[in-house]
């Protein structure tokens, strides 16, 4: 009897023992994490950016020139979705399947930046020759219009951090855990999160959201809330090009101009124009769907009943790109859905609300915020703006140009 009592004795010290130890590990654990979270604070709270962008399209880019003009030193970090830069410009084998004209008379920082980079332009008709873009109405950019893009990235490569595939899912007003930093500081941090596996965090004096309105509205949340009439703005703005397709078809020969020298004709929705790169000794026709009104981009082009099945015969390879694929151009992309809805595309440049910062931190920029919407001017015409903002609150000493 007296040993059974001394097992259960020594049987309940080791269960109370466990229970101890269980919750000795359970505090630890929670001391540890807290001991943690302020040692990453800490290590976050060492880097204050000046800007964050979000979004390495032209807007974004343009707005991170025109910050970095104006005051060289200004940390700044770039934050992206995609695996590129350039956004809706998207130039591959010298085919422009995003922004691909401009109009050099009301087009003006497109413009400065052709001086600026020597690019060349070429004339819009069918035979392509070299073009001083001031004595046109239209022109394109030969070698596409990304090179805007990768121009400005590269001309400040040193000045500024780009992370890639970094989707920012959070903004973050509320200061908590950062009233150690805010103390220290007069300006309103604001807290960006960014790839929400890792949970990465950053520290802005200023965001700018250099994405389309509504695509900001579905991918990031607020803290707090924005306010009524600009989360209003967001959801009702439509994104250029956010249902469009373009195919590029190269042949051999420009066979089409025999029957038109000056070819284009509308399809089933689908605009159909040469856009030979005659100078390269490429000869290629763009169809081209805007995907609103009547287009449908689920429709296909079928050259044979345009030309006759010998068109094959030149056929040397076709592309395609359709931006109602991208989820981050079109905020109805569901991946299970073929079904391609299609867009008004006439709720663009009409929120004035949405050209204003929110509580002198959250800066919208992108050409569908601008009244030059849908072109790339609108889309630099942002940046600048945004830029502006951001460096009279900086103290700037030169103006953006």
């Amino acid at each position: 009897m007296i040993v059974k009592v001394r097992k259960l004795r020594e049987i309940s010290i080791i269960i109370l023992l466990l229970v101890i130890i269980i919750i000795i590990k359970q505090h630890l654990h929670l001391l540890l994490s807290q001991f943690e979270s302020k040692s990453n604070l800490k290590t976050i709270g060492r880097m204050i950016y000046d800007a964050v962008v979000i979004g390495a399209g032209l807007s974004g880019i343009y707005a991170l020139d025109q910050i970095l003009t104006n005051k060289p030193n200004a940390k700044i970090l770039v934050l992206e979705a995609t695996n590129q830069i350039g956004g809706r410009l998207r130039t591959i084998d010298g085919n422009d399947f995003g922004a691909t004209w401009c109009w050099p008379q009301n087009d003006e920082i497109v413009m400065k930046l052709i001086r600026e980079f020597d690019i060349q332009c070429t004339s819009p008709s069918a035979t392509q020759i070299l073009v001083d873009p001031f004595q046109e109405e239209q022109v394109r950019l030969r070698g596409g219009t990304h090179q805007l893009v990768a121009n400005l990235a590269n001309k400040w490569k040193n000045k500024f951090e780009l992370l890639l595939n970094h989707p920012v899912y959070r903004i973050s007003r509320i200061q908590n855990m950062e009233n150690e930093i805010q103390s220290k500081s007069k300006d309103n941090i604001v807290t960006i999160y960014a790839d929400e596996e890792k949970n990465q965090q950053y520290l802005a004096k200023h965001v700018v959201i250099a994405i389309p309105p509504k695509i900001c509205a579905k991918k990031i949340e607020f803290y707090p809330n924005l306010p009524n009439n600009v989360s209003q703005a967001l959801n009702n703005t439509d994104t250029w090009m956010e249902k469009a397709s373009k195919v590029f078809y190269e042949f051999s020969r420009p066979f089409w101009r025999e029957y038109n020298a000056n070819f284009s004709m509308q399809l089933s929705g689908w605009f159909l124009f040469d856009a030979s790169f005659d100078l390269d000794g490429r000869y290629i026709l763009c169809a081209f769907n805007t995907g609103h009104g009547d287009s449908s981009t689920s429709e296909k082009v079928d050259l044979n009943k345009i030309f006759g099945p010998f068109v094959h015969k030149f056929l040397i390879k076709s592309s395609r790109h359709d931006w109602s694929k991208n989820k981050w151009v079109n905020a109805d992309y569901c991946p299970n859905n073929e079904v391609v809805t299609k867009s008004n595309m006439c709720r663009i440049g009409i929120h004035p609300i949405l050209r204003n910062a929110v509580a002198s931190s959250i800066h919208f920029a992108s050409t569908e915020t601008e009244y030059e919407n849908g072109h790339m001017e609108g889309a630099l015409r942002s940046g600048f703006r945004v830029a502006n903002e951001i460096c009279k609150m900086l103290n700037c000493e030169r103006k953006t140009n």
